[in-house]
């Protein structure tokens, strides 16, 4: 009974908590989800799994309106005319508790939709930027006119993919997910615009653990070695039911660890589309299981059979 009043109770207080925050904050601010998860985690415990649906949901909508991209009317208009556009800031739909500043001697890396930095409070965790619509080597004016019309295909946010991978996958999988994914720790604001944390990967001896193709540049002699575990970790995916395509070097990193080594996908934003104009293969799982085979075999070849050879296809795979 006594435990009873306590959950009641308990409860009373965290929804207090989200409506006194989202009065002070606003609707779709991004602190706005540890009231929101806190909420979930009650309505849970409490078998009223609809409303915790509701508030997971809500936290998904929150984290897609701050990660919306800045590719409007206005922008469309101008690449159809081919008007350059005057840089504008990053717009902020909220007013931030406190705003994280990035500089070039957090860098990272820089990809091709992606900006990475150290975060400068916590030198194990990154910040994941979006770069502005018009940069980036592929980020061309007829792959943008694609993604208007054919908006199946990809967002203008990589940002936003990843979360909305993180809130329905990696939160139905749970801890299995993070075998071989780092972790996702939610936005932040910064001088840059609003950015997606997540864990860094380093070896056991405080070493960062290396991308897969620069691993295999240094360490030749350990490509059968990283054939195995690229195999567990296909298996993995085969078994959870994920549909990973972009079998690309910089989205792996090799972690070496006592326990065993393992290889790491840091980029999540595509594992739902195939890359494809037309996804039907979406509509049957083997056919989806296929085109992933496919471009892990296709992967194998690249990278790793110049140094050992003929790569195992077929049951090898599962063995």
């Amino acid at each position: 009974m006594v435990s009873a009043r306590c959950q009641s109770e308990e409860l009373v207080l965290t929804r207090r908590k989200f409506q006194e925050a989202e009065a002070t904050l606003g609707p779709f601010h991004p602190d706005l989800t540890e009231n929101l998860e806190a909420l979930a985690k009650i309505y849970e415990s409490y078998g009223e799994t609809r409303k915790a649906k509701r508030c997971y949901a809500r936290i998904l909508k929150i984290w897609e309106k701050v990660l919306a991209p800045d590719y409007g009317l206005k922008c469309f208009l101008a690449d159809i005319l081919g008007i350059p556009l005057s840089k504008q800031p990053p717009k902020i739909l909220y007013k931030p508790q406190r705003l994280i500043h990035l500089n070039e001697n957090l860098l990272l890396g820089i990809g091709e939709n992606r900006i990475c930095f150290i975060h400068p409070d916590d030198p194990g965790l990154c910040i994941k930027i979006d770069r502005p619509w018009d940069e980036g080597r592929y980020n061309t004016r007829r792959k943008r006119m694609k993604r208007v019309f054919m908006p199946w295909l990809a967002d203008f946010s990589s940002n936003r993919e990843e979360a909305r991978f993180y809130w329905k996958k990696a939160r139905r999988l749970g801890e299995i997910f993070y075998l071989y994914a780092p972790r996702c720790y939610g936005i932040v604001t910064t001088n840059l615009g609003p950015g997606l944390v997540f864990e860094r990967i380093f070896n056991d001896d405080g070493t960062k653990s290396l991308r897969l193709g620069l691993h295999l540049k240094r360490h030749p002699e350990d490509a059968e070695h990283v054939l195995e575990l690229l195999k567990e970790l296909y298996q993995h995916l085969t078994e959870t039911g994920l549909l990973f395509y972009s079998w690309s070097s910089p989205n792996f990193v090799v972690q070496k660890r006592k326990a065993g080594d393992r290889i790491v996908i840091i980029d999540w934003k595509s594992e739902s589309r195939p890359n494809m104009d037309f996804p039907a293969i979406h509509l049957f799982r083997s056919l989806a299981q296929r085109k992933m085979e496919e471009k892990f075999l296709s992967f194998l070849e690249r990278y790793l059979g110049p140094i050992i050879g003929p790569i195992p296809i077929g049951s090898d795979l599962e063995s």
